[in-house]
């Protein structure tokens, strides 16, 4: 399932609290550790301290932090992180 803001936001208003699951070690079982195919394809070294995959990790995480902004525990929100 694809979380939203409205989700978290139900979730609160129900007085639960919410943990995110976040791969892609999530689904590690799967065809390339979970990593997607397009990511293999780039000349960088995975799971690593590889600058280029570093950057994809950081964007890839600020995406994930968008939608729960301001939704953290610490913020007042549901979400454990």
């Amino acid at each position: 399932m694809i979380w939203t803001t409205q989700h978290l936001e139900l979730i609160q208003v129900c007085g639960l609290d919410a943990v995110l699951r976040i791969g892609p070690w999530c689904h590690a079982e799967l065809r390339h550790g979970g990593f997607p195919d397009w990511l293999l394809g780039k000349n960088c070294k995975i799971r690593g301290n590889d600058p280029e995959y570093l950057g994809y990790v950081t964007r890839y995480w600020r995406k994930l932090g968008e939608p729960v902004s301001g939704l953290l525990i610490e913020e007042g929100g549901p979400v454990y992180a």
